[in-house]
């Protein structure tokens, strides 16, 4: 017997070892139809294993085999298949072998993949599987599957394919080579996951994916090889036996899914879980499934009914275990699941997964645990769970009513408030940092507080149900318009919704003062109505609210010093009274609340380690130290500190991907580090590259959370505000591109305003974005559209003059000067001379006053050049007067005087320096 002959037994014995035992005779006498010698062998090897137990040939036979092929050799390489020159041996397969060849005829010359059927293995059915395998290359296209380039028959009657050679390493090899992170990772795999998707989409199950059968090319790209064994997902022809087809199959245990094992009917979600299987090795190291007995019955325990270890906990890195844990284990853990019904229904699902994950999107993939179920069911849910639970309601609350019973009713009617009080606090809290859960929100919230109101005649003076009816109040008013997160932008019905709220509790703690969760709940509606007047420009309203937060978080924590939960409280309530004072550019002040508010929380952190909600405070107050240290001096140490907050939300973030409260916050991160580093309106240290790309990640966040929540405004505000801070980072060059993300600002803070005409904060910022899109327009030469944009920017900030801050009254200064230049330039002197008299009033008038002095200063310095330029340019025009060259000198000088004041001051930035030099040059012009 030659060795090329026993190889052949050998490999046909251990394919029939993998089929069930049923049909392993039918499968031999299928394979060697056309060789009955051969038949008899495969036969009596399996009698023999079957005598002597399961895995005998495999002990005593194969290590036989095995030294005797290697003593005689390999069979010697044919010399050509067709116009192609066979130059070395690539691989063998279950019925082929690949070589290298070379087209060396006179059409061209190149290196190609050639594979052939072996000698002993061109029966009937292998036959036809080749020839499948090669009518399916040649459907699929794609750039990450190896193509199909020719094929055709030896002189001896065998078939071979030829295909495209990709010079590359093993998908597996080559990620351990570059030491791949986790991210580039899933993100290479993703292609891989499109490869096999289009298969799908032509009706092609690979059925043998694994590792040795993906490649990565020099360029890093990868490929699918081997459709030797695919399913095509069509009606089989008449004549085909697909029962038979599938007993043929040679699998690889290690990435074979559970149905193939037990012989049951493939489809694409067999393909789910060998992908599974090669991406769990990939990122942790090891496979899926420990089969320690190769036999078919070993094979079935360890891979159709052991459980795969999560990936986290067999990583044995545990800097990667970390990464993997959350998001990646259920990703894989669904894709690796034994029911293929519940896998990922298509391999674009899993790797829509796989993308989401790397977005920092909430994925499909969860654990199944009972909240989450809850969750998951009311989004998905959301109309019926409401209609079903209202109707328990009704239910319940007619039972009470209907029952004679005092006992029962009473408690039939704590059933009914604790249900009430699930869907409001529970169900709620479970779905609202989620995107795209307002719609969900309102549902939950309108019917949980309908009962519940229902239910309020009945409670009397219950100090309990009246907190929980605040309670349920808040969350209403957080729904409406709590700026801080998701909400409908009705800021007055927010307000009257905490009002009522603020009521009930006072009620209730007159009946019990002690009531200490009714105290907590004053101290977060304070905080509420603090923000919302901040938003609508009601700095007196804002800090008063939040001075009341503080006296009764403070006056709590005297009588319960230990409550950690109030601690939080005042820490929260320390912070947001530091953001009021930041935003009125009273720096020194704010920094004073955010150290007292980081040394409250640190001490949090250090008693209750990892807590979601003490980090996040603390990151918020290290972001708000960090910009206040900026804008008093010294922009190294806050970058440092921003930085710190940033890494402390991208924690938090790793933790919970879906939480948009924390995409949120860390967006804003981002932000205050793209201004520290080259925004050109604000001190900066100069970098724009590294400006831009915070600004990039910020429009990436501020762009998904928007697009998953159409009804969330606040999110439409944070998008117009990134995109307008990416616009203004533009370097000249990108002019084009700063317009028109300019507009699409304006366009959803018109938005905005439409619907919440109270957020001055909102109108404030379209002021501000009308003089950057001026500014744009005029470097692209459009002087027209230019000034008409300036003029409705003044209108927007003259209509909140009353809610003005700093920023608002610098940009209107700015605007009045160009316009009112514009104007001179152009022959419209009167309109000319009013602008300048508009600037001249807006810095000796009364909105200055609450400012700072070194804001008031700049403010005055800016207004006062303002007047000087314009009337410096009406000098020069056709309708000039003697005294426009005094007025303009006048004015100049003024302000010169009061810029150069400056010097040395935070407020003194590039910019500021800037004006200062286009005032001096301006004067020296007039001379």
């Amino acid at each position: 017997m030659t060795p090329d002959h026993w190889r052949t037994v050998g490999e046909l014995f251990h394919t029939a070892l993998d089929q069930p035992v049923e049909r392993r005779k039918q499968w031999v006498e299928g394979a060697c139809a056309s060789d009955p010698e051969l038949r008899a062998e495969v036969l009596s090897l399996l009698g023999s294993d079957a005598v002597a137990g399961g895995g005998f040939i495999e002990r005593k036979v194969k290590p036989a085999m095995v030294s005797m092929l290697e003593a005689d050799g390999r069979p010697p390489i044919p010399a050509r298949a067709g116009p192609y020159r066979l130059v070395r041996e690539l691989g063998r397969g279950g019925m082929g072998t690949v070589y290298l060849a070379e087209r060396d005829d006179d059409e061209y010359q190149s290196n190609v993949a050639i594979k052939l059927v072996r000698r002993g293995m061109d029966t009937d059915l292998i036959l036809s599987r080749f020839y499948r395998e090669r009518q399916t290359l040649a459907l699929l296209q794609h750039p990450n599957i190896a193509r199909l380039l020719d094929g055709g028959t030896t002189p001896e009657g065998f078939p071979y394919i030829v295909m495209e050679f990709v010079e590359g390493e093993r998908i597996t090899t080559w990620c351990r080579s570059q030491n791949l992170s986790v991210a580039r990772t899933v993100s290479l795999f993703v292609d891989v996951c499109k490869a096999v998707s289009y298969a799908h989409r032509h009706l092609v199950v690979h059925r043998d994916i694994k590792p040795g059968n993906i490649l990565v090319d020099k360029n890093g790209d990868v490929k699918l090889l081997d459709f030797g064994i695919c399913k095509l997902l069509q009606v089989q022809t008449a004549g085909t036996d697909e029962t038979a087809d599938v007993g043929l199959i040679a699998l690889t245990p290690d990435y074979a899914s559970p149905e193939q094992i037990r012989g049951d009917p493939i489809t694409v979600a067999s393909d789910v879980y060998s992908l599974g299987a090669v991406l769990y090795e990939l990122l942790t190291g090891v496979k899926p499934h420990k089969i320690d007995d190769p036999s078919l019955r070993g094979m079935e325990r360890a891979i159709c009914e052991s459980e795969v270890l999560r990936a986290s906990l067999a990583c044995t890195d545990r800097s990667i275990a970390r990464q993997l844990k959350g998001d990646l284990d259920n990703i894989l853990a669904t894709a690796l699941n034994k029911d293929p019904r519940r896998r990922y229904e298509s391999v674009d699902q899993f790797s829509e997964d796989l993308r989401r994950h790397l977005q920092y999107e909430p994925v499909m993939a969860r654990r199944d645990s009972a909240l989450y179920r809850l969750g998951k069911f009311v989004r998905r849910r959301q109309a019926s769970v409401l209609a079903g639970a209202a109707i328990l309601i009704a239910l319940s609350a007619g039972m009470v009513a209907s029952l004679r019973s005092a006992q029962i009713a009473t408690e039939n009617l704590r059933l009914v408030r604790q249900l009430a009080n699930t869907f409001l606090f529970d169900v709620h809290d479970a779905v609202k940092n989620l995107p795209g859960a307002i719609p969900a929100r309102q549902l939950i919230l309108q019917t949980g507080l309908q009962y519940l109101e229902r239910l309020s005649g009945r409670a009397g003076d219950d100090a309990d149900f009246q907190q929980e009816v605040a309670a349920a109040y808040r969350r209403i008013g957080d729904l409406q318009g709590d700026v801080m997160n998701a909400n409908l932008g009705n800021m007055k019905e927010a307000i009257a919704s905490y009002g009522k709220a603020l009521e009930l509790l006072d009620s209730s703690l007159r009946k019990a003062p002690d009531h200490r969760t009714a105290t907590m709940e004053q101290i977060l509606l304070y905080r509420r109505l603090g923000n919302l007047h901040e938003y609508r420009r009601d700095q007196q309203q804002a800090l008063s609210s939040f001075h009341k937060a503080e006296s009764i978080a403070n006056a709590y924590l005297t009588r319960w010093p230990d409550d950690p939960q109030a601690s939080l409280h005042l820490a929260d309530v320390q912070i947001a009274t530091s953001n009021a004072l930041r935003r009125d550019s009273r720096w020194a002040d704010a920094r004073k609340g955010y150290i007292r508010a980081i040394e409250l929380l640190e001490k949090l952190d250090a008693a209750r380690p990892g807590d979601w909600h003490t980090r996040m405070s603390l990151a918020s107050a290290l972001a708000g130290d960090g910009i206040c240290v900026g804008r008093l001096g010294s922009l190294r140490d806050s970058l440092a500190t921003i930085r710190r907050a940033a890494q402390v939300r991208e924690e938090l973030l790793a933790r919970e991907p879906a939480n948009v409260v924390t995409q949120r916050d860390l967006m804003f991160v981002y932000s205050h580090i793209g201004d520290v580093l080259g925004n050109p309106n604000l001190p900066n240290l100069g970098d724009t590259a590294g400006s831009l790309q915070a600004f990039e990640k910020v429009v990436d966040i501020a762009q998904r959370i928007h697009n998953a929540d159409a009804a969330d405004l606040r999110s439409r505000s944070d998008y117009a505000i990134a995109l307008s801070r990416m616009a203004v980072v533009l370097p000249p060059k990108d002019n084009g591109t700063r317009v028109r993300l300019l507009r699409q600002a304006l366009d959803l803070q018109n938005e905005v305003a439409s619907t919440n005409p109270e957020d001055m904060s909102n109108r404030s910022d379209m002021a501000s974005n009308h003089n950057f899109l001026g500014d744009a327009l005029l470097n692209g030469g459009d002087t027209q559209r230019a000034a008409q944009v300036w003029g409705e920017g003044i209108s927007i900030a003259e209509s909140v003059r009353d809610a003005a801050s700093p920023v608002l009254v610098r940009a209107t200064l700015l605007m009045y000067r160009k316009l009112g230049e514009v104007m001179a330039r152009t022959g419209s002197r009167a309109t000319a001379v009013g602008l300048s008299e508009r600037a001249a009033r807006l810095v000796n008038g009364p909105v200055l006053t609450g400012f700072p002095p070194a804001s008031r200063q700049v403010l005055s310095a800016l207004g006062t050049t303002a007047r000087g330029h314009i009337y410096a340019e009406l000098s020069r025009s056709l309708q000039r007067r003697t005294s426009d060259i005094g007025e303009a000198r006048g004015s100049l000088q003024s302000g010169i005087v009061l810029y150069r004041g400056l010097a040395g001051q935070p407020v003194f930035t590039s910019n500021v320096q800037l004006e200062l030099k286009a005032a001096e040059s301006e004067l020296e012009r007039l001379r």
